[in-house]
């Protein structure tokens, strides 16, 4: 039953018309497969583009932690190495009662240690360094870059570091709070510095602390770093201490949305996890900074990363509903243009059945239909000609034929051949005249040839060679043939008895009208890279002039009663060939006539015998 109703919808969409034919065939194969396979192509990426979004996400945020940890490190080294100075350790380790004993020390020191400080500033992203010593050295009031241990007292930092066991300590903007060397106009604000604290320990006694060096650096240089491993909308990335405390944020007016348990994800075995934030589904990477108490994290709403996906989605959906309208309308419009002309064609079409070879209107569409249409005007312009032609052609052919057939049988030549075999038999010569007999019997062979009009080149120069030798015996072997074809065009096609009428024409009318009525006779051939062969016939006979060479190449010179004539070979080559094929003439009086015949390379193709 199915298969029955799916033949019968068959049948009916063969028999419709052609318009309909593509606008249901444009519909199946173009609108539906664009809207199954948008859906699918949505259903089947999906999850593969959430995928790599959370890919490029981590990839971001793994790039942002390696450049913050590079940045860490360089100013943690070159905190290190201003620590570990010996020449400042030798200074700040002073007795303070020499500055009063010699007050010439205490202005050398200030300024080298001043010069020295402010060396390391802006290196490596430092923007200030701050030495903290006992007051009781008097460069503590210096307050340019060196400061008393009384200057932060109150400070926050400096409370948290004393009650660490640790020798440095990362601060906060947040604990920057009750400094008071803040004095300079050049200072960054408090909000927007971030800075390492260090100790300066007494070599002798480790539990003693000589002095402190603070080196503050941009907190908005590290929001920027931050704000780079956001690769997807509407994610967060911070910095948190072991305290809870946060250090800097990529944006501080998202951070009270997200509320993210420190405690619980430092317990985590893993960089990655997925956890419910405000009742959102997040993606959360948390990593440590390398010798610091901060830690490093991004927060990802899955939400968004979806809703990025379902924009593309949209995307596709809204362009694929364009496009197919555009292209169904534009479908219609050309499906029209094409069955209207087609149907003009095909009435046209059907008039030439019936013998009106009547033309259509030019097209000035020029398209496949429009060319089409040009076609056929061309087609029954040429066949209104062709029939015309066709019927002159038919009648040049049978005339040379009916020539071809006459040389054949030239009755001059075999009445010449026959008396000469005679003459030979009255003076007992039977070797020649075997030669003679033998030649003209393979001459008259080659000629009937079964009817065939095509021969192969081989076989013409034998026709050729067998003539020649009857013609030689007529005039004692005053004639030479020289034959330089090459082998590789001789199984190439030839209209038969084309070369013997033009080797009659060099003995009869050129070299035996020379006084002594002998010569050579030449023929050479080629083939060139285009495929046309070239067949030349040379004789040393007395030549033309050039006017009756014009009028043999003009065709105004009657045809030779000795044979069917040359004009009568040029026309059946042309007849065979075209017009660019056929005989062309050269000559010179007293050295001879060349006479040149082009035809196209076609192989000759032995007819089967049944």
């Amino acid at each position: 039953m199915l298969f029955h109703y799916f033949k019968k919808i068959r049948e009916r969409f063969v028999s419709s018309r052609l318009m309909t034919k593509l606008l249901l065939s444009y519909l199946l194969l173009i609108i539906i497969p664009l809207f199954v396979s948008g859906t699918v192509f949505y259903k089947t990426t999906s999850k593969t583009l959430e995928t790599k979004t959370i890919y490029s996400a981590q990839q971001s945020f793994e790039q942002a932690y390696s450049y913050l940890s590079y940045k860490i490190h360089n100013i943690l080294a070159q905190t290190t190495s201003i620590v570990t100075d010996n020449n400042l350790r030798s200074i700040i380790s002073k007795n303070p009662l020499i500055y009063s004993q010699q007050p010439s020390f205490l202005i050398s020191d200030t300024k080298a240690l001043i010069t020295y400080l402010q060396g390391w500033e802006d290196v490596n992203n430092i923007a200030r360094v701050r030495l903290y010593v006992n007051k009781d050295l008097s460069f503590s009031s210096n307050r340019l870059n060196i400061f008393s241990f009384d200057d932060i007292t109150n400070s926050i930092w400096y409370k948290k570091l004393a009650a660490n066991s640790s020798r440095l300590i990362w601060l906060p903007s947040d604990y920057l709070q009750g400094d008071t060397t803040y004095l300079m106009a050049t200072d960054n604000a408090a909000s927007n510095t971030l800075s390492l604290a260090m100790k300066i320990l007494n070599t002798s006694d480790y539990n003693k602390n000589i002095g402190i060096i603070r080196c503050d650096f941009s907190k908005p240089m590290i929001e920027s770093i931050l704000s780079n491993a956001n690769s997807v909308k509407g994610s967060l990335s911070y910095i948190i201490n072991s305290e809870n405390t946060i250090v800097a944020s990529s944006s501080n007016k998202q951070l009270p949305s997200y509320n993210v348990d420190y405690a619980a994800l430092n317990s985590l075995s893993t960089n990655w996890i997925y956890q419910s934030i405000n009742n959102k589904d997040s993606l959360i990477g948390l990593r440590q900074i390398d010798n610091t108490d901060w830690y490093m994290i991004t927060i990802i709403p899955i939400e968004q990363i979806i809703q990025e996906n379902r924009q593309i989605f949209n995307y596709i959906f809204i362009l694929i509903a364009v496009i197919g309208t555009i292209a169904y309308l534009t479908a219609f419009f050309i499906s029209r243009s094409i069955t209207n002309r087609v149907s003009r064609l095909t009435e046209k079409m059907n008039d030439l059945r019936y013998g009106k070879l009547l033309p259509m209107e030019p097209s000035k569409v020029k398209d496949e239909i429009g060319l089409l249409i040009d076609d056929y005007n061309y087609m029954t312009q040429q066949m209104t000609e062709l029939i015309e032609h066709k019927y002159k052609m038919g009648q040049e052919i049978k005339s040379a034929e009916l020539k071809a057939l006459q040389a054949q049988i030239n009755p001059h030549f075999l009445y010449n051949t026959l008396d000469m075999i005679n003459w030979y038999a009255k003076q007992g010569h039977s070797s020649e005249i075997l030669t003679i007999i033998s030649a003209l019997t393979k001459f008259y062979r080659l000629s009937l040839n079964k009817g065939r009009d095509i021969v192969s080149i081989g076989e013409e120069l034998e026709h050729v060679q067998n003539y020649f030798t009857i013609q030689n015996f007529r005039f004692q072997n005053r004639l030479n043939l020289i034959i330089n074809v090459p082998q590789n065009i001789l199984n190439y096609q030839i209209p038969k008895i084309t070369l013997q009428p033009l080797v009659e024409n060099a003995i009869l009318h050129g070299i035996m009208c020379k006084e002594n009525k002998s010569g050579n006779i030449k023929i050479a051939g080629e083939i060139d890279k285009d495929g046309v062969i070239t067949l030349s016939v040379n004789d040393d006979g007395i030549g033309m002039t050039s006017e009756k060479l014009s009028s043999l190449l003009y065709n105004s010179i009657p045809e030779q009663t000795n044979g069917f004539g040359i004009k009568n070979v040029d026309s059946r080559l042309k007849i065979y060939y075209g017009n660019n094929f056929g005989l062309s003439y050269s000559s010179e009086i007293n050295k001879g006539t060349t006479v040149c015949i082009k035809i196209p390379a076609n192989e000759f193709i032995v007819p089967s015998i049944l």
